[in-house]
């Protein structure tokens, strides 16, 4: 059973993100970030209390890590971290957590 779950939303994002690295920097590169991603939902996963709040941005039950220019909007369930958004730090996060 997987620690970690991605919401529909979230697997979007992913996938944009990774389209857009593919096509700004090549193949490669887009595994190396994917990687990475995977690496940061593990380790949050195992660890879920060290992200942080963004209480400027939201007031969803939420938590943040970021992974290169992208931050990963977390929560912990009873069984597993969901993983709600994977966004870009430069977009309008109020915007798109729906405050």
């Amino acid at each position: 059973m997987t620690r970690w779950q991605l919401t529909e939303l979230a697997e979007r994002d992913l996938r944009e993100t990774l389209d857009f690295v593919e096509s700004e920097s090549g193949p490669v590169r887009a595994e190396r970030v994917l990687d990475d991603f995977v690496r940061a939902f593990d380790r949050l996963a195992a660890r879920p209390r060290i992200g942080h709040t963004r209480e400027d941005l939201t007031d969803l039950d939420v938590l943040f890590w970021p992974v290169h220019a992208w931050l990963v909007v977390y929560r912990q369930d009873r069984r597993r971290l969901v993983i709600v958004r994977v966004v870009s730090g430069r977009r309008d996060l109020r915007e798109l957590l729906g405050n």
